[in-house]
């Protein structure tokens, strides 16, 4: 009787309790986290709340750390949604599959969260992503078209290297860049492709890094490959050496003067140097070699309605300075002549 008295009035063993948030004060509510977390130790309650203010301190790594250790004990679809936007938004592409997969398992009705687990499942795996992008149509009609386009581009790939190169495309297309870089990555990590690896770090540019190692490296292995050639000429018109992309179309539309996209570009390079002689020759040579696609008609246009310091005459150039052109007797199919969106 002694015994159950006393255990009657004992006190229940402390635990944390996760303290008060503090509205724009994150690192105040954190100090105050983790000296609960040293008295009682750490709970899942504890590492999500973690998560959640290093976020709002701007802290995307931690947050994704805290999170990650709280999803082991907590099946909750929004932790799920915080890690995968975290993992997608650093780079960490497998985890933000796994966490969009588990997500989706957690709320099957959330048309979001099953979109964004078959775009990204495409961008990495699309030859096991055909499945997900009918439901994801099915249950968002916003992105059917995206979606559509992804299973033609999956279905029309003879091997998973270049399901992934066209998925790429599309995304690129959609100005989906962490979606490309992903896919491109990924091709560029199955073997010693040169134009995925060009690819690849013009997405780095396009998500704000900068992918000079991966376009440089393309552009040795591959000096002879005009679609290499022009992504290393975007790359550099990113980082602003305007010469240096110059050089590097002049070589790309060399390699393929049928190319209305290449002898666009080359157009636009001379004209971001002054030079309005030499851009409209080649966005010319664009309209022509095109048909009078509506594309490169635009920018001639765009140029002609510009003041123009220069007369209207063609630039001088030698063979090795720039190709020469002359009405082809049957004109490219264009749409094979597709370069890098954006």
């Amino acid at each position: 009787m002694v015994m159950l008295t006393q255990r009657l009035h004992e006190s229940p063993p402390a635990t944390a309790v996760p303290p008060a948030r503090q509205p724009g004060r994150p690192l105040q509510t954190l100090y105050h986290v983790a000296e609960s977390a040293s008295q009682h130790g750490w709970t899942a309650a504890l590492r999500q709340l973690s998560g959640d203010l290093w976020r709002e301190a701007g802290q995307a790594q931690r947050a994704l750390a805290d999170w990650l250790l709280a999803s082991d004990s907590i099946a909750d679809p929004a932790l799920e949604q915080n890690i995968a936007q975290a993992a997608f938004a650093l780079g960490d592409w497998p985890t933000a599959l796994r966490a969009w997969e588990r997500a989706a398992a957690l709320a099957p009705q959330n048309s979001a969260v099953l979109a964004e687990y078959a775009l990204l499942l495409a961008a990495l795996e699309p030859s096991a992503a055909q499945d997900a992008l009918t439901r994801a149509a099915s249950a968002t009609p916003a992105q059917a078209a995206l979606s559509d386009a992804l299973r033609t581009a999956i279905a029309n790939g003879n091997d998973e290297h270049e399901r992934l190169m066209r998925t790429g495309m599309v995304f690129a297309e959609h100005a989906l860049w962490l979606h490309a870089r992903a896919a491109f990555q990924t091709a560029a990590a199955l073997g010693s492709d040169p134009l995925a690896l060009a690819y690849f770090g013009y997405s780095i540019d396009q998500t704000g890094g900068n992918g000079s190692a991966q376009v440089s490296a393309a552009a040795r292995a591959a000096p002879q490959q005009p679609q290499v050639r022009l992504l290393e000429g975007l790359h550099l018109r990113a980082q602003n050496d305007l010469a240096g992309s110059l050089a590097a179309l002049s070589a790309a539309a060399l390699l393929d003067p049928a190319s209305p996209v290449l002898l666009a570009e080359l157009g636009t390079a001379h004209l971001n140097l002054g030079d309005y002689a030499s851009a409209r020759h080649w966005y010319q040579q664009a309209v022509l070699l095109s048909g009078g696609a509506e594309p490169y008609a635009q920018l001639l246009q765009s140029l002609q309605t510009t003041q123009d310091p220069v007369p209207d005459q063609p630039p001088e150039a030698t063979p090795d300075e720039a190709p020469q052109h002359t009405e082809p007797d049957a004109l490219p199919d264009d749409s094979a002549q597709q370069g890098p969106a954006g």
